[in-house]
């Protein structure tokens, strides 16, 4: 099984690979992102409209809900529970990770997601990543979840440069055929770039580096 969770949340959701679903492997080829399973027992989840970086006052329940989206919709992940943090040592950090409802602390993760109709939640990456173009807000794993099922990817990477919206690619250049074909599925990207090493931060080898990664891409741009 897996399990999704934060330091401030753990766990979140639990996954277990019996309970995987045929027809999510087309779900993650199109670019509807990556699933995580159902809510653990004692959480409550919500999916909340994406104000990253906003911060919001004391709500009531009503003010609460009315920000809440229904099953389908993409937005923030928040959640509550006793397992969840209420606070950090600096009150000043809560500011924009915590919201209070009544006598209820909610956590934002700070991660993008929605709930399914059977209430499986669908992680879409780093609100704080996402990719507002002309036509749509692009989330990263939408993209990145779908690149893992690509043949010799071993990782990838959304990122904008310039005015152009590029998925990094460390892996093994893919056929033309197979390329425009992926394109075609993802159309608000602009290319797909393929590079020996996504530059990581050494602590975890997972979190990337992104001013890096768009200075390698702008040398080929």
């Amino acid at each position: 099984c897996s399990l999704y969770g934060s330091t401030e949340a753990e766990p979140v959701a639990l996954q277990e690979y019996a309970a995987l679903r045929d027809h999510w492997h087309e779900k993650v080829r199109t670019g509807n992102g990556l699933p995580a399973g159902r809510p653990v027992g004692t959480v409550q989840l919500r999916i909340l409209q994406d104000s990253t970086g906003q911060a919001l006052p004391l709500l009531t329940e009503k003010a609460f809900s009315s920000l809440c989206l229904p099953p389908g919709q993409t937005g923030e992940i928040v959640v509550s529970g006793p397992l969840v943090q209420k606070g950090y040592m600096n009150p000043e950090d809560d500011a924009e990770t915590k919201i209070r409802v009544g006598d209820t602390v909610w956590h934002r993760t700070g991660d993008a997601g929605y709930c399914d109709a059977d209430g499986v939640v669908w992680l879409m990456g780093r609100c704080s990543a996402k990719i507002q173009t002309q036509d749509k807000t692009l989330y990263p794993l939408a993209v990145e979840a779908a690149a893992a099922l690509l043949p010799h990817t071993r990782r990838s990477a959304l990122v904008r440069v310039r005015d152009k919206v590029l998925l990094a690619v460390e892996g093994e250049e893919i056929p033309e055929a197979q390329r425009e074909s992926f394109m075609k599925e993802h159309s608000a990207l602009d290319a797909i770039v393929f590079l020996p090493h996504i530059p990581v931060d050494s602590r975890h080898n997972s979190k990337v580096l992104y001013n890096e990664l768009r200075t390698l891409c702008e040398q080929l741009f």
